[in-house]
């Protein structure tokens, strides 16, 4: 019993490192920079073939030694809704990506005021339908040296089930 018990962790362990994988900052709802080189990373098994599909562009690409990958897509227009698929031993699809204006926002309890503070916050939440409105909230991190990936995030469509978490700024 022993044996098989470790012969199915093996399995299970060589299956789970053979995916594809994004980064967390990849995500259904996500915005995507208009006008500019769009890069799309992650990891994969060594020499593995990766391919990289959004809107009409499909890029191919294969993981180095240490399992990482990286292409660019070409530059895209304002729009969607699109679906961003990526390809190797596994699929990912991520649904509803947009592409338009990606604003990066730091700082300290100025950002993190969130809109279920502000005034008037029920009239705005309750009337808060803005679905090309998205973002993803970063959970805080100190590290001495730059991190492969965020420890945690979710691309959030505004809308009155999601606009109180939204930063109020």
């Amino acid at each position: 019993m022993k044996k098989l018990t470790l012969a199915i962790l093996a399995l299970i362990s060589v299956e789970a490192y053979s995916n594809v994988k994004l980064p967390k900052i990849f995500g259904a709802n996500m915005v995507l920079q208009r006008g500019k080189p769009i890069p799309v990373w992650g990891w994969a098994d060594p020499g593995e073939k990766i391919s990289v599909q959004f809107n009409k562009q499909t890029k191919t690409v294969k993981a180095d030694k240490s399992g990482k990958w990286m292409v660019k897509l070409d530059p895209e227009s304002a729009g969607g809704p699109f679906t961003f698929l990526v390809k190797g031993k596994n699929s990912i699809s991520l649904n509803n990506v947009m592409v338009g204006e990606v604003w990066v926002c730091s700082g300290q309890s100025n950002m993190e005021f969130s809109v279920s503070g502000a005034i008037n916050a029920s009239q705005e939440i309750a009337e808060a339908k803005y679905p090309l409105i998205r973002q993803i909230k970063v959970s805080h991190s100190i590290a001495l040296t730059p991190k492969d990936d965020i420890a945690s995030g979710e691309w959030k469509v505004c809308d009155p089930e999601t606009a109180g978490d939204f930063t109020a700024v």
